[in-house]
């Protein structure tokens, strides 16, 4: 490195090689020509990397050089010389502050010498910024001395409390807080360091309660003695009302965690909890339990016919007659839907059991008047003991749901007690679900038609298929088991496929070897309605086989119908529209209303055979099927009656205007095989 005489005169070696004093020598041209060790060392390069480099790399900007350059000549064109405190870039980008002495030579270069303050700036900024931050924190900052008196006070604590500061300085904090007696008893406390933080009530200038969190902090100074307290208070009012609401939000979210928002009964969690510690104390009093497991009947109907709101103002009903009907040391329960369980305490014997379930079915039986309907339900109820038949709260409650189903098997609206054998049954419907996956796989049903005979005419004019199950281990399974379980298990869409597949294509043939079959009947559930593809795969069954789409009738039940009626009616009637036949099953055991019944695009109405076992000496039998006939004329619908098994019961239909029976009057439902035999080699 050249240095010229001047240059040698400004610099002695030991500021040259200073590890403390930056030195640069910067040309017209804003070029570095010289740089010592340190300096470069000091903005993170090499002295290789910054001689002959324009000295904008080390300035925040080229306007920040510019600036710099312009103030340098200005200062020392009067002067010869010049210092300023200004801002640098390292390498790595981040601001190093230099103290720098310039001074301009005779060649008109400039040499620079510098001094690192970075630190002691970056102090003074953090010192400047707490101080603005102190003062305009939200916060309320109190400076006092040991005595109390107020020494500072931010505005945080003038936005706070009201006072300004004028008001405050040198004033004793007790004469601002007349109203709070504990503020020096807590300062006191804190002097005593037994404790620095508290909650307090203090009030404003204007009278307000103010909730505040304070904490109290010793103030040292640059020597580290003690020289006054600070006081932080922070407002708390809104949050304490919040707290306090939370409270009572926890207090309503324990009663509904543990109740039934419907009924206000309590819920299966207190229920399983409470049935343990009733266990426990019964256990020492060696006394026995009931526990009733109280199912309502057909409640489902209402709540898919009627709506949800009639639905949960009849659960309402059926919590209060319960509860009118219990003890008090007796506990109601609402499992969910329309399940409900009773803990009875200190059985004695059988008959007190028995008589409070029978009171309960009767109490239910009872029409619930709900928007000036009357409206009928009933109940079935499984019972277990304890400790009879468990002593533990799953096995208690799974044996009363055992004994309930047992209940609604024979016939609904009546109580059974717990067997054993209920277990092995639960069992058994375990076992029976497996084989019924096994059977649709293995195409193992068979369909079987019964005839629907023109009541006039005595004539054939269709079937209904009716799907059977053959097991070679279980024997003949009764629909009655098999379909209900295909419906709760989602099966029953790909049972009712197969029976239409076998359906049609047994008509077809019967048509195609020239018997007259009649009109093909099919149960359809809503489950196979609303499937997407249900149009299309129907239309392909029948086209596969040449089957004729007006023979062809859909059987889709009342209750059905109303558990999406909008959306079932659409997709009935683009059926309809193909020229396929509607049926509506099992009328009268549902809800309908008639506003929704006249927008149905039906061809058939069938009477349920629960109307027709009672004819024709039942009178109310009579007036509802006479209703229901009267009903289907005056809406052109033409009127099935099923389950017709006498002479005196097909008079009487014949006689009210009724157009088809079905029943054991004419025949069972039989075989495709005894149908050719009996009924269309016949008519040939």
């Amino acid at each position: 490195m050249v240095v010229d005489k001047e240059l040698k005169a400004k610099l002695s070696e030991q500021v040259f090689y200073s590890k403390y004093i930056a030195t640069m020598l910067v040309n017209t041209q804003h070029q570095i020509d010289m740089v010592n060790p340190y300096c470069a060392e000091l903005f993170g390069y090499s002295v290789e990397e910054m001689i002959g480099q324009d000295t904008a790399f080390i300035h925040t900007s080229v306007n920040a050089r510019d600036s710099f350059s312009e103030f340098a000549d200005k200062e020392m064109t009067l002067k010869g010389k010049t210092s300023a405190i200004y801002p640098f870039r390292h390498k790595d980008g981040s601001i190093l502050w230099l103290k720098a002495f310039g001074e301009k030579l005779q060649d008109g270069t400039y040499l620079w010498t510098g001094i690192d303050i970075t630190h002691e700036k970056l102090l003074e900024n953090q010192n400047l910024k707490q101080a603005q931050i102190i003062h305009q924190i939200q916060d309320c900052i109190i400076l006092i001395d040991f005595d109390g008196h107020i020494q500072s006070w931010n505005n945080g604590a003038s936005n706070l409390f009201g006072y300004k500061y004028d008001e405050v300085y040198q004033k004793h904090i007790s004469s601002i807080f007349k109203n709070n007696k504990y503020f020096m008893q807590y300062l006191n406390d804190f002097l005593k360091m037994q404790k620095n933080n508290f909650e307090i009530e203090l009030t404003s200038k204007y009278g307000d309660v103010i909730i505040s969190d304070l904490t109290f902090t010793i103030l040292k100074d640059t020597n580290s003695d003690e020289s006054g307290v600070i006081c932080y208070l922070h407002d708390i009012t809104e949050r304490k009302s919040i707290e306090l609401a939370l409270e009572e939000q926890k207090n309503q979210l324990d009663y509904y965690a543990s109740h039934d928002v419907l009924t206000s009964l309590p819920n299966r969690m207190y229920f399983q909890k409470y049935l343990d510690v009733l266990i426990g104390e019964h256990q020492v009093l060696d006394d026995k339990l009931a526990l009733f497991f109280l199912d309502l009947d057909r409640f489902k109907q209402i709540n898919d016919s009627l709506g949800h709101e009639v639905g949960d103002s009849v659960l309402i009903e059926v919590a209060q007659r319960i509860k009118n009907v219990v003890d008090q040391s007796d506990v109601v329960s609402r499992l969910g839907g329309d399940e409900f369980t009773i803990i009875v305490r200190n059985v004695n014997n059988d008959i007190k059991i028995s008589n409070l379930a029978n009171e309960l079915i009767s109490v239910l039986s009872k029409p619930i008047c709900i928007n000036n309907q009357m409206l009928y339900i009933s109940c079935s109820i499984g019972i277990s003991i304890y400790p009879d038949d468990a002593t533990n709260h799953k096995d208690l409650l799974k044996y009363a749901d055992a004994a309930m189903y047992k209940a609604k098997e024979e016939g609904r609206n009546n109580f059974q007690f717990y067997q054993n054998e209920m277990t092995q049954i639960a069992f058994e419907r375990v076992i029976l679900e497996a084989h019924l996956r096994e059977a649709l796989q293995n195409d193992d049903f068979i369909v079987y038609y019964q005839p629907q005979i023109d009541i006039k005419t005595q004539k054939l004019i269709g079937m209904e298929a009716l799907v059977r199950w053959e097991h070679e281990r279980l024997g003949i399974v009764p629909p009655s088991k098999f379909i209900s379980l295909a419906e709760a298990t989602g099966l029953i869409v790909e049972l009712d496929r197969f029976v239409m597949r076998s359906a049609i294509k047994q008509f077809a043939l019967w048509y195609k070897n020239g018997y007259n079959p009649g009109k093909l009947s099919l149960n359809l559930t809503v489950q196979q309605i609303h499937q997407t593809d249900f149009i299309v795969e129907l239309q392909e069954m029948m086209d596969s086989v040449g089957f004729d789409i007006n023979h062809l009738t859909l059987e889709v039940t009342e209750t059905q119908i109303m558990k999406h009626p909008d959306e079932t009616i659409k997709i009935l009637k683009q059926i309809s529209q193909l020229g396929i036949s509607l049926a509506i099953d099992d009328f009268g055991v549902a809800y309908s209303s008639l506003s929704q019944l006249k927008k149905l695009p039906l061809d058939i109405l069938k009477i349920d055979q629960s109307f027709i076992r009672g004819l024709p000496d039942s009178e109310q039998d009579i007036s509802i099927a006479k209703a229901i006939i009267a009903l289907a004329k005056s809406l052109d619908f033409k009127v099935l009656a099923e389950g017709v098994e006498h002479k005196n019961q097909r008079d009487f239909l014949l006689q009210e205007g009724c157009d088809v029976i079905q029943g054991y009057y004419y025949s069972r439902p039989i075989t495709a095989k005894e149908i050719e035999d009996k009924f269309l080699k016949e008519s040939v």
